[in-house]
């Protein structure tokens, strides 16, 4: 299973091997929602990356946590 539109950003974090099993996004309109820029969080099948976007998409904070424990 693959999925598209995953962002570039995103792709380019991926090391070879290593797929996209999942991608969730924040609401945007329920309590605590972003109207503008909704987190996201991918699961691969190595690990759990974070993507929190501001300034309208422009910007964004990434960060990652190994599957392995």
């Amino acid at each position: 299973m693959s999925y598209e539109g995953i962002p570039e950003e995103i792709e380019g974090l991926l090391i070879q091997g290593e797929q996209v099993l999942g991608v969730a996004e924040q609401d945007r309109f329920l309590h605590g929602g972003s109207n503008t820029t909704p987190n996201e969080i991918y699961v691969t099948n190595f690990r759990i990356i974070f993507r929190n976007p501001s300034w309208w998409g422009l910007k964004s904070d990434i960060g990652d946590m190994n599957s392995e424990t």
